[in-house]
């Protein structure tokens, strides 16, 4: 598969890969779409326990949670 990015995530993804972190651009691009799927199917549980009331449990586990999003729309929990 051939993937273009700009100039500018070429040099981030470059720089990455030259800290050592990723042995390779393809390793760092496939953990990136990976991070990214978790985050959507993550987004969607969350909407799913939200339509279904769930986040409305009393118990203090959920009572911070709660607090720090109550206001924010889903789009911002990245």
């Amino acid at each position: 598969m051939t993937v273009r990015v700009s100039d500018r995530a070429a040099d981030h993804i470059d720089a990455v890969v030259r800290n050592g972190r990723f042995e390779s651009r393809a390793q760092y691009l496939t953990w990136l779409v990976e991070r990214e799927a978790r985050r959507q199917r993550d987004l969607a549980d969350l909407e799913k326990l939200r339509a279904a009331g769930a986040l409305d449990d009393p118990t203090p586990e959920l009572a911070d949670f709660r607090r720090r999003n109550a206001a924010r729309s889903l789009a911002h929990l990245d």
